[in-house]
Order: C-alpha cells, then sequence, then structure tokens
C-alpha cells in the first residue's frame, strides 16, 4: 500500500495509531520533484484498495514531474504477479526489463531518440 494513513485496523496494527506517523509512512505524501524513476504496475485483480492507491501515486508521480510509468497488469492478482516474474513471456517482466532499459540510457541518447 501507498497510503496507509487511513484509519483502517490494519494500518494501525501495524504503523500504530498515531496518524502522523501513518501519514509519514505513506510513500504518495513524500512525492517530490527529482525523486527516481518510478515503475508502477499492479494486478488487474487486485486486493480491495490497491489498484487505487498504485493510479494515486502515478498520479502524483506526473504532477511533480517525475519520470515514470504504470500499468495494470490483465490476468493477474496480488500474488501471481509477483510470482510469475521471470516466466517467459510474463508481461510484468517484460515491462520491467523496458522500463530498466529506459532508464539506462544516457541522457542525450533519450533527448536524440525523443
Amino acid at each position: 500500500p501507498y497510503d496507509v494513513s487511513r484509519n483502517h485496523a490494519i494500518f494501525r496494527g501495524v504503523f500504530g495509531n498515531d496518524p502522523k506517523v501513518r501519514r509519514d509512512a505513506s510513500p504518495v505524501f513524500h512525492v517530490a520533484a527529482g525523486s527516481p524513476p518510478f515503475l508502477l504496475l499492479w494486478a488487474r485483480n487486485e486486493m480491495a484498495g490497491l489498484a487505487p492507491m498504485s493510479e494515486m501515486l502515478a498520479t502524483r508521480l506526473h504532477r511533480k514531474q517525475v519520470r515514470g510509468e504504470s500499468k495494470e497488469i490483465d490476468d493477474r492478482d496480488h500474488v501471481s504477479i509477483v510470482f510469475r516474474i521471470g516466466s517467459p513471456g510474463d508481461e510484468t517482466t517484460e515491462r520491467m526489463v523496458e522500463f530498466i532499459r529506459r532508464i539506462a540510457e544516457p541522457d542525450d541518447r533519450r533527448a536524440k531518440d525523443g
């Protein structure tokens, strides 16, 4: 989860009752210009609430002009999206490899390829 600030029993159990602590533990509240590139992938059949959090983080990154990509992966759930990484033809794996290739390119090459 990217936002654990909500007063939910699961979040309180892990991060405590202090709303400030939960907010500070939430990545969505720490997005800043100059943050490193992000690749956000989530499963179409994700656990309740996680997909909207991913979309919220993607929106905040975009607003701060942080380089990144986001995508919902079809035919996956919270567990299978992780456990299929590395399998032949796995979309998650392919997106990860391509993202790493793109961000590893020197800035002058990206500018030329535009």
